[in-house]
């Protein structure tokens, strides 16, 4: 994979929208750190998952995070299939926003443009992964009793 400086500066908007970007993107990564490290704990719980008893399609994903900081891979399987990917990708997107805050420049790489190429299209498929992950999962919940409709609705 071929990475790139460009010679273009970025422009003060380009900028702000990185530090706000960086600041989305690392939040997840430097919350599960804290939350596996610490003694903090985290007392809130999916809305749609109290409000109706069906897990959201992201239900376990904070507790996959934390026990990816904790470095345990095969238990974050255990919370969330997708977890190890989605906090790679966010840990790769940091590292692309630091380096061009730090240069004050464009980053390409292969990859980068094939991605900016095909955005729609890899938002079209993210969704369908997560949404297909999220089925299957819903399924095995439902086949093993850890829920029941009569749970979901009342």
């Amino acid at each position: 994979m071929r990475f790139q400086l460009s010679s273009q500066k970025l422009s003060t908007q380009a900028l702000q929208w990185r530090y706000f970007s960086l600041s989305c993107v690392s939040s997840p990564l430097v919350g599960a750190y804290l939350l596996g490290h610490t003694s903090a704990s985290f007392g809130w719980k999916c809305l749609i998952l109290s409000a109706t008893g069906i897990p959201c399609p992201s239900c376990g994903m904070t507790r996959a995070f934390v026990e990816i900081a904790r470095g345990n891979l095969r238990e974050s399987l255990s919370y969330h299939g997708l977890g190890i990917g989605i906090f790679v990708g966010f840990l790769l997107l940091t590292i692309h926003l630091c380096i061009e805050i730090l240069t004050r420049r464009y980053l390409s790489s292969s990859l980068h443009d094939w991605l900016f190429k095909h955005k729609i299209g890899l938002l079209g498929w993210f969704m369908i992964v997560l949404f297909g992950y999220h089925g299957i999962r819903l399924a095995v919940f439902f086949t093993t009793g850890e829920l029941t409709l009569n749970q979901a609705f009342i």
